[in-house]
């Protein structure tokens, strides 16, 4: 390897996440950390546990288990097929136990969420909880009262609106199209027919209009937030909102 290219290399991080339903004692957590150290590693976190789970993810032929979870951030390329396989043979488990992946590729971020509120479901289970309407949290964004246009009356009238509009512009279109007078002759866009005229004019298109509107259509949901939030109700009928954060915060 050139010099260039290995300062190039040592300059990245890799971020990767093991999974497995093997209990990581701390000597097999020392074992896994002297295993892994030929990929320079930057930080390696201590396991967490799930919670109980009937049918845990990533282990569909494993029923009740406890899934142990630890990220790993290295200075070198580490292929997670390969890792696997080595923490594999470490802690002398089945190949269906032990799962390592990069962790912001998009099956393990949603692999997360589902873990995550799998976790909540458990809680609220234990808890005695009842589901309850996501406008009870009142720390949801769709639910901010000073925004009354996110849901109800408000959005549907934006939403028929938004909707006219896109009609409306295409109707408009096509009555363009229909009544222009040399409609019959194909017509490039690209196309400048007086290119070889010096400083002759030329045809330019009109930008298409956009609706205005304030707000998406669909919301305001962004998943990216790294937080997780279900809305319940206790005996009392009081409100418990349950959350778990995302994106390795615990």
């Amino acid at each position: 390897m050139e010099l260039k290219q290995y300062l190039t290399e040592t300059e990245k991080q890799y971020n990767l996440r093991l999974k497995t339903i093997v209990p990581l004692s701390d000597a097999l957590m020392d074992r896994i950390e002297t295993c892994v150290a030929k990929y320079n590693p930057v930080s390696v976190s201590r396991p967490k546990k799930t919670m109980l789970q009937r049918t845990p993810l990533d282990f569909p032929n494993v029923n009740s288990a406890e899934v142990y979870i630890v990220d790993m951030t290295f200075g070198l390329p580490a292929a997670p097929h390969v890792l696997r396989a080595d923490i594999r043979k470490l802690l002398d488990a089945p190949e269906n136990y032990v799962f390592v992946r990069n962790r912001n590729e998009p099956g393990e971020v949603e692999s997360e969420r589902l873990n995550a509120l799998a976790d909540i479901a458990v809680e609220a289970e234990r808890r005695g909880l009842k589901p309850a309407a996501t406008l009870l949290d009142s720390t949801y964004s769709e639910a901010d009262p000073e925004n009354p246009g996110w849901y109800g009356t408000d959005y549907n009238t934006a939403l028929l609106n938004y909707l006219g509009s896109i009609e409306k512009e295409h109707r408009a279109k096509v009555a363009r199209v229909e009544d222009a007078p040399f409609r019959w002759l194909p017509v490039d866009r690209q196309a400048n027919f007086n290119e070889d005229i010096p400083d002759a004019p030329f045809v330019t298109w009109k930008t298409k209009t956009t609706p205005d509107i304030t707000q998406h259509m669909l919301g305001n949901i962004d998943r990216t937030k790294g937080e997780v939030r279900r809305a319940y109700v206790d005996e009392n009928g009081k409100t418990v909102v349950l959350t778990r954060k995302l994106g390795g915060n615990g």
